[in-house]
């Protein structure tokens, strides 16, 4: 009995002079205006197909219309490069009321391809090329 009150009695002490501690406080903040140097923009061609080999020709098909766009607008390779592409499968969705046996399956595929441009040319932000 008398270590558990003089634990309590140190834990007590110590929360009493907590506030005795000298606390020191800073904040800030800045604002920095600088001028645009360079666009950037991501665009992409997402496309559904039964089969993976046939949404993949389609997105390709798509996807270089929209280079061959860029390049008529002023862009260059330089000025872009692939930001994400993937192939996937999409799945039957789940039914109201499913079997118990019920499983999903793949009822056809996704691509999804896009590139992140980023040039100094800012003259070409709201065109229509």
């Amino acid at each position: 009995m008398k270590c558990k009150f003089l634990i309590a009695a140190i834990l007590s002490f110590g929360l009493l002079h907590a506030e005795d501690v000298p606390k020191l406080t800073l904040s800030a903040s800045a604002t920095i205006w600088k001028p645009s140097d360079e666009l950037q923009l991501k665009i992409g061609v997402i496309t559904l197909g039964d089969t993976a080999e046939g949404a993949l020709a389609e997105n390709s098909g798509k996807m270089s219309e929209v280079l061959a766009r860029l390049q008529m607008g002023g862009l260059t390779k330089d000025d872009y490069e692939t930001s994400q592409f993937s192939i996937k499968p999409t799945y039957t969705p789940c039914p109201q009321y499913p079997q118990p046996n019920w499983r999903p399956s793949i009822n056809g595929y996704e691509v999804s391809n896009s590139i992140l441009i980023h040039t100094p040319k800012l003259d070409m932000a709201g065109k229509n090329h």
